[in-house]
């Protein structure tokens, strides 16, 4: 997963939250993804990602799945759970560390 913030640099966010690729070098990710995916394609990282979603409180929870899976954006969240932006900013991104500590913990058989 951390190797993978080396790809952020071709990641362009929009002021409002929304997300657009530019410039990305698909061998480069094709690479990245195949170490992380293993031999299953993905799935198995996938539904240890699905079961540590599960694990996260309810707030937290909600504002992934508003966002990543709903595709709202901040504001929209925001509006939605009676936050600020910047709150809904701090959520994601304490969020998306819970996760990843989580699939970390769980590739590593903790």
């Amino acid at each position: 997963v951390s190797r993978m913030k080396g790809l952020r640099g071709d990641i362009v966010l929009g002021g409002n939250g929304d997300v657009s690729v530019a410039a990305v070098d698909l061998d480069r990710i094709e690479a990245v993804w195949s170490d992380y995916a293993q031999e299953d394609g993905g799935e198995e990282s996938l539904a240890t990602l699905r079961e540590c979603l599960e694990k996260l409180d309810g707030r937290a929870r909600q504002v992934v799945r508003l966002h990543y899976e709903d595709r709202r954006s901040r504001r929209e969240i925001g509006d939605r759970l009676e936050m600020g932006e910047q709150g809904v900013k701090s959520l994601l991104r304490r969020s998306r560390e819970l996760l990843r500590q989580c699939v970390e913990r769980a590739r590593r058989g903790v």
